[in-house]
């Protein structure tokens, strides 16, 4: 595995982790790298083609989960191919009313969603799925503490994914087990694909209006 490749993990791993492992979150059982077993609890992850996003949707798989997401349409089997079950375009006007069917329709609980895009519209997209499903958490990467809870919904803020080593359970399992054996045996993909946009310290005003003018389904990576 390049250096490319792996610059993409660390921090939508941690995020990810922060968002789907807290008991004050999502709570979802720590992953397995090898058959985790089966939690008959469904996981949104909205954004899934994203590098968090892309990150969460493993984690929630190797913890057993069933996971169904959105992505723009080109992305649907890339997301599909990291353990999605479902993945539905966000961009479709109806994506909030087919998301909730899909969820009915798919077998398991609804346990939660975890907004991987961040902004004011996803973390509310999210938030009237949950509504629409009896209620649950929504943990969002929006910048900032976000904490609203109406309609049985609440939502929660990944603001604190530095604070991830006080969490020694979630570092043990994630950082000491699961990623090792799962890039080892397949369970782990390091995804998205980083685009390199070049090398020094001077190309990250290149890459950073790369990133202002959208990227999808890949990480811009500038190398040292």
């Amino acid at each position: 595995m390049s250096f490319a490749c792996g610059s993409v993990l660390p921090l939508a791993i941690s995020t990810s982790a922060m968002g789907l492992y807290p008991t004050a979150r999502l709570g979802l059982p720590l992953p397995q790298a090898t058959r985790p077993e089966p939690l008959n609890k469904i996981i949104l992850v909205w954004g899934g083609a994203s590098s968090c996003g892309s990150a969460a949707v493993q984690l929630a798989v190797a913890s057993g989960a069933t996971v169904v997401s959105t992505a723009s349409a080109r992305n649907h089997e890339f997301v599909k191919s990291i353990g999605a079950t479902a993945v539905l375009d966000y961009n479709n006007a109806n994506a909030v009313d087919e998301m909730v069917s899909l969820i009915k329709e798919t077998p398991g609980q609804f346990a939660g969603a975890l907004d991987a895009i961040g902004s004011n519209e996803t973390w509310r997209a999210c938030a009237e799925i949950a509504k629409c499903l009896g209620g649950g958490r929504v943990a969002t990467t929006l910048p900032g503490q976000v904490i609203h809870a109406a309609d049985g919904v609440e939502i929660i803020g990944i603001n604190d994914t530095a604070s991830l080593p006080e969490n020694t359970a979630v570092v043990e399992a994630v950082w000491g087990k699961f990623i090792p054996e799962g890039l080892k045996n397949g369970s782990l993909r390091p995804a998205p694909e980083p685009v390199v946009v070049g090398k020094g310290l001077e190309k990250i005003a290149d890459a950073i209006a790369l990133g202002l003018k959208g990227v999808s389904a890949a990480k811009l990576v500038v190398e040292l």
